[in-house]
């Protein structure tokens, strides 16, 4: 019964912003091409890598710090937590735009890249806000705050596609910029205190050096070890697509991530609870992670994924072959095969994302990631040394993509089974 609970807990909201995300990449087919697919998909994979790595985990440094703090303190902790974001972002549009400036130097640059640095600031910003939120377990507002964004991204892609014939312009860039602060401004003066915010957010102290470095130092010290996870697990996700591009083609990689949409979000609907109660009971637990409970719940929530994704998955086996016809494509082979790896590779990364602030703890940070990549590096190399290998570029790609994501969560299994039994 808990479970039916949870995972109908904001359902509505995020049913609605699912519906809009699968319909894109559907507009996508109907009216362009699968190569512009692939480019949609290669480009939201590395919007949200760059912001991954912007972001610098203060979604997860601030809600562990909401967490354990009064009622009464908690706006001064959200509001804290927009003003270092908006100053992380204001620092990177500088070092955007000074970038950009070279390079006009050097050549011409879409009209939309000029804007790039305030749309992966803004990006940043707005992703570590919606971790925070689940991170507290406000499921209803990060379920909302999610179809906004789903509304804000159908709305950019499709009026560019309208006006430009493309996805990438500065129509859809100025789009996602536009909501982004508009968002953000409506959780400030929800969660925190708007007038306070903009007061505050450009005050530079007597000794900025010194309290740049004392932030960083707390900063460093709560989130460093699950900065670096998620840097790993955002780039094995874009280093998915990048391989399956190189060998196989920008097409073949539009379909896969197709598919792999349909799965991941749709299982999102039902396990996007699930994964917030744990991260609260992980986030509660740290920086010690001493509470044997903690692990046992981070085990529990393993083969709830694999349950939601496998059945999401047997309804992708049969929607791709009818959302072919009705989209008047070619068939789609072997569907079975990507069904499965598709399988595989989401549970990993739904998993190890979920529990990345449990596995990457401050105590074995270096370990943890050390091994990470090491299990990554078959997947980078994949792109380099194909040409070389005598086997099916398909065989190849997905035989590299199980390999690694069976290898993520062995390692996590193994981990939290030896800290549940000590």
């Amino acid at each position: 019964m808990k479970i039916y609970k949870n995972s109908v807990n904001g359902l509505n909201t995020r049913i609605s912003g699912t519906a809009l995300r699968f319909l894109m990449p559907l507009y996508i087919m109907a009216f362009s091409s699968e190569s512009e697919l692939g480019i949609f998909y290669l480009a939201t994979a590395l919007l949200t890598s760059a912001a991954t790595f912007i972001g610098l985990e203060l979604g997860y440094y601030y809600s562990a710090i909401y967490l354990s703090t009064e009622a009464e303190q908690k706006k001064d902790i959200f509001n804290n937590f927009v003003i270092q974001g908006v100053r992380t972002g204001l620092f990177v549009i500088i070092v955007g735009f000074l970038s950009i400036l070279v390079w006009l130097s050097i050549s011409t640059v879409p009209t939309y890249l000029i804007f790039s640095p305030i749309l992966f600031a803004s990006e940043a910003l707005s992703f570590e806000v919606g971790r925070f939120f689940w991170n507290i377990d406000e499921v209803k507002h990060a379920s909302f705050r999610d179809l906004v964004k789903s509304i804000a991204l159908v709305f950019s892609v499709v009026g560019s596609l309208y006006l430009f014939d493309t996805i990438l312009s500065l129509f859809s860039v100025i789009t996602l910029i536009f909501v982004n602060f508009s968002l953000l401004l409506y959780e400030i003066n929800r969660w925190g205190d708007l007038n306070s915010a903009l007061n505050t957010s450009f005050i530079v102290r007597s000794s900025p050096i010194n309290s740049i470095k004392i932030f960083i130092k707390k900063l460093l010290a709560v989130s460093g070890p699950q900065f670096l996870q998620n840097q790993i697990i955002s780039f094995s996700l874009l280093a998915e697509k990048v391989i399956i591009t190189t060998v196989i083609g920008i097409g073949f990689q539009g379909v896969y991530s197709f598919a792999y949409s349909i799965v991941q979000t749709s299982a999102s609907l039902f396990l996007s609870p699930h994964v917030a109660e744990t991260r609260r009971i992980i986030i509660s637990d740290q920086p010690k992670f001493l509470n044997k409970s903690t692990y046992k719940a981070a085990l529990r929530l393993y083969p709830i994924v694999v349950f939601f994704i496998t059945l999401f998955g047997i309804f992708g086996y049969f929607a791709l072959p009818i959302l072919g016809e009705l989209l008047n494509k070619d068939p789609v082979e072997n569907v079975l095969i990507i069904i499965l790896v598709v399988i595989v590779s989401s549970s990993a990364n739904t998993y190890t994302a979920a529990i990345s602030p449990l596995y990457g703890q401050q105590n074995r940070w270096l370990k943890a990631n050390l091994v990470s990549i090491i299990i990554l590096t078959p997947l980078i190399l994949g792109s380099f040394i194909y040409k070389y290998v005598e086997m099916d570029g398909l065989i190849f790609v997905f035989v590299l993509i199980v390999f690694s994501s069976i290898m993520q969560i062995i390692v996590r299994l193994f981990f939290l089974g030896s800290k549940r039994v000590q």
